[in-house]
């Protein structure tokens, strides 16, 4: 986790599938996307730049050589060519559990090789300040008013272009019922919450087939998908 919270973006090879490991601290964002775009295969970078307080990506090298900007949570390009010509990036299965756990059920797992000349970056966390308070160090449109939960409170959702179900850390850590209706129970049916790691782990062998998987903070996916996600209240 110390690494990519200094990297941000990691462009990878697993299985044969080209993926990009994006994640953001502002957000508190995880997303993995298939790294291939209409017979190429994009390599993503850092831009520096934020939309909603959320990671801007790039084409380190772009088509004719004109860049685009990609949002990290939108799943699409929002500036430049890629944008003009809609292209969007697809959302991959993952789950987030602790170091321990996941080990135990994946030993032969690989892991990311530090860069040796950040080690005093690595050890050390600049945004220890920024999650213990409910304060955003950028503007984020819209914002849930009034809040359901803290605005930093963990989400993972689960779906598709159009259609996502969005459950808060709060509502799977309830001893309560599955949520009512047959395609809720089965996205709730591969959750397991884990209160040890402080994350929901996500069978990924139980989700319905094309199911992507995203966590983020409460304000950051209310911010970028107000419209077309339900919101898992039990």
């Amino acid at each position: 986790m110390r690494f990519i919270l200094w990297h941000e973006v990691v462009n990878d090879t697993l299985a044969g599938v080209p993926i990009a490991v994006t994640y953001n601290p502002l957000c508190d964002s995880a997303v993995v996307f298939r790294r291939t775009l209409d017979g190429r295969t994009p390599t993503f970078g850092v831009s520096g730049l934020l939309y909603d307080s959320n990671l801007l990506m790039y084409d380190r090298h772009p088509p004719g050589g004109a860049p685009s900007l990609w949002s990290q949570l939108i799943f699409r390009a929002i500036a430049g060519p890629a944008a003009a010509a809609g292209e969007t990036l697809e959302v991959l299965p993952i789950s987030l559990d602790t170091w321990g756990d996941w080990r135990r059920e994946n030993p032969g797992t690989t892991v990311l090789a530090p860069d040796p000349t950040m080690a005093e970056k690595y050890a050390s966390d600049p945004y220890t300040s920024y999650f213990g308070s409910e304060s955003l160090r950028f503007p984020v449109q819209p914002l849930p008013s009034p809040a359901r939960y803290p605005l930093k409170t963990p989400v993972v959702a689960l779906g598709g272009p159009g259609a996502w179900t969005a459950f808060p850390l709060p509502v799977l850590a309830s001893p309560t019922e599955a949520p009512v209706g047959a395609h809720w129970a089965e996205l709730d049916a591969a959750l397991t919450y884990r209160p040890g790691g402080g994350a929901a782990a996500v069978a990924l062998d139980r989700l319905p087939p094309g199911t992507g998987v995203v966590y983020a903070s409460y304000f950051a996916w209310y911010a970028t998908h107000p419209d077309d996600t339900v919101w898992a209240e039990r």
